[in-house]
């Protein structure tokens, strides 16, 4: 399914676009306070997040879906736990560089998987 975004440069940005607004609303508007909040803290909402996150991956087939809650999970079990210590500093200012580093890596990851599948499958 993936490969079929990627035959021209327009196709690939379309689909660059997809991924970043189906990440945005999965990230953000899908991720409930609980969950923000509980990811760095427990195995459990870690998951939960992971699984509400990867609701709206399935259209773009399973081995993308499949590589993207892998590398989701495994980010978040990592960047939470760092963010979460660095929210308890009074300056905010690396917390956000931390959320925008956390943000970051998604995208990469996103794209990644994206091109790796279209240039193998």
């Amino acid at each position: 399914m993936i490969g079929l975004f990627f035959d021209t440069g327009l196709n690939a940005m379309i689909a660059i676009l997809a991924l970043m607004t189906v990440h945005l609303a999965s990230d953000f508007v899908l991720q409930s306070t609980e969950m923000a909040l509980g990811k760095s803290k427990s195995w459990y909402w870690l998951s939960v997040h992971v699984a509400t996150y990867g609701v709206l991956f399935i259209p773009f087939g399973w081995k993308f879906w499949l590589i993207t809650m892998a590398l989701h999970f495994v980010t978040d079990a990592i960047t939470s736990r760092i963010n979460a210590r660095l929210y308890q500093i009074p300056d905010k200012h690396w917390f956000f560089c931390g959320i925008g580093a956390d943000q970051l890596i998604h995208l990469y990851c996103l794209a990644g998987t994206a091109y790796f599948l279209s240039s193998r499958f």
